[in-house]
């Protein structure tokens, strides 16, 4: 159901991106756009913690905010499996920096989990 209603919302953002986005031009003040940023959250399928993130940031977006770069953030439990031996290459859709966690690289020597804060940065 989440996902779902992720990916719904998604269909819509990407709908305003591509029809009233165009002819308004680049009004957003802050980098990456608020239709980006709601867009990167969605697709992490939280669409409550979603919506409210994407509502705070389209109320800050306005002139008397400075604006700036604001990527989202988000709280993650990663499971990470062993490595089999055999690689396959995959397509990288997102980069999850860890936010503000000094021991991330000791603590990666190979956990079963990690959690945390995570900021979300898009790979090109």
């Amino acid at each position: 159901m989440r996902r779902w209603l992720s990916s719904l919302v998604c269909l819509a953002i990407i709908g305003y991106q591509k029809s009233f986005s165009v002819f308004l031009g680049r009004q957003c003040r802050f980098y990456p756009s608020c239709s980006h940023y709601a867009l990167w959250l969605f697709d992490f399928g939280q669409p409550l913690v979603a919506f409210a993130k994407s509502c705070v940031r389209i109320l800050s977006c306005n002139p008397l905010h400075q604006g700036g770069i604001d990527y989202p953030t988000i709280r993650l439990r990663l499971t990470l499996s062993s490595p089999s031996g055999a690689f396959v290459q995959k397509h990288i859709k997102y980069w999850l920096i860890p936010y503000k966690n000094p021991m991330f690289l000791a603590t990666i020597a190979y956990p079963k989990q990690i959690q945390g804060l995570f900021v979300i940065i898009k790979s090109f």
